[in-house]
């Protein structure tokens, strides 16, 4: 019998995620039910961070030390606002996925904060 994907606690096996992330896949969730399907988009969506620019109405407005940008100190709250739409492809088990590779260091979350609210 072939191994499921999921853990018993219903998460994608991280092994699994990662492998498909260096192949150019990602899962997401096709309806309320949480049917997944796996994509490989082309053109790929890559910020390449050797050649990342910020520009300067964003620096500017940084500087002025309104918003406070932090990592890593709210990713499942993140996660949980990136997945509160009306129709959205991170569903239940997605979630879980990313907060199990962010447990093990393989997911990363930037966060700006405005008088402590994310």
């Amino acid at each position: 019998m072939a191994e499921s994907i999921f853990t018993a606690e219903g998460y994608i096996r991280p092994a699994l995620l990662l492998a498909a992330y260096r192949s150019g896949m990602f899962p997401m969730s096709l309806d309320d039910r949480g049917e997944l399907g796996w994509f490989s988009p082309d053109p790929r969506g890559i910020i390449p961070l050797d050649t990342f620019h910020v520009p300067k109405s964003l620096e500017r407005t940084f500087r002025q030390g309104k918003f406070e940008i932090r990592m890593d100190t709210a990713f499942s709250e993140v996660i949980a606002a990136c997945a509160e739409r009306d129709t959205t492809w991170i569903s239940d088990r997605i979630q879980l996925s990313y907060e199990k590779l962010f447990e093990l260091g393989y997911a990363h979350s930037v966060e700006t904060w405005l008088n402590g609210t994310l």
